[in-house]
């Protein structure tokens, strides 16, 4: 162990800062903080199962890993309000969240979503295992040949239109390499409607599955299943750009 800091207080605080990015008033704790900058560089060049020790604190890889997990996804102020009784817990919640970031949990944060964040996290948490099953199978995704989604977009789609969507489990979609793989095979169907729209980005229907996809060029935008009357959705689309 390592003696880091003697104030207990300024100690946890800075722990509590680390992970909500937030101090005990609520205010922003930022990596300009000496402190706190120093403890995180310090974090980063500890062996993995390295320790020192910060006040009464005893921080490691697995803190450091969910910490930044935790500030990635944007949950700071999330954790802080959940800690507001027991802001000394910070370090066993960011340790919880650690032991799950492992290599194939980093592919969530290259996908994390751009918008709808805790709606994700909590689809994600929604059925055991799932979250897990998901981060392995993104690698994949990352490896198949374009076009390909946006990656923070891609989470929020995948999990509303399939995961919780029985219209596209029924075409034998379930997985996210399936996901893209159905939106490619739309995409190239010479059999579906096709339109391009003023502003570059092309829409495809296939009126016998209902299905419709977004892309420009080599990047996806969307993919679903239309939950019911299709044709007059994709006219309604048409009129749409007609109108622009």
């Amino acid at each position: 162990f390592v003696p880091i800091a003697s104030s207990i207080n300024d100690a946890t605080q800075i722990v509590f800062g680390m992970v909500t990015g937030k101090d005990y008033s609520g205010n922003p704790m930022t990596h300009a903080d000496f402190g706190l900058r120093g403890v995180g560089i310090l974090l980063g060049l500890l062996p993995a199962k390295a320790v020192f020790q910060f006040g009464k604190k005893a921080l490691g890889k697995v803190f450091h890993s969910g910490a930044s997990t935790i500030r990635r996804w944007s949950l700071g102020e999330r954790v802080a309000g959940t800690l507001a009784k027991e802001k000394e817990l910070a370090k066993e919640v960011a340790e919880a969240v650690g032991h799950y970031a492992d290599e194939s949990l980093d592919a969530l944060d290259r996908f994390k979503p751009r918008r709808n964040t805790e709606q994700v996290l909590e689809i994600l948490e929604s059925q055991p295992g799932l979250k897990e099953r998901i981060a392995r199978e993104l690698v994949e995704v990352e490896n198949l040949p374009g076009p390909a989604f946006f990656k923070d977009s891609f989470l929020d789609h995948y999990l509303r239109h399939v995961v919780t969507d029985k219209k596209m489990q029924a075409l034998g979609v379930r997985s996210p390499k399936e996901y893209v793989e159905a939106a490619q095979k739309l995409i190239r169907n010479s059999n579906a409607e096709h339109f391009t729209r003023m502003d570059g980005r092309d829409i495809h229907f296939l009126e016998s599955t209902g299905e419709f996809a977004v892309h420009q060029g080599e990047q996806i935008a969307t993919y679903f299943v239309i939950p019911k009357d299709a044709a007059a959705y994709w006219q309604n689309q048409l009129r749409k750009v007609i109108k622009k």
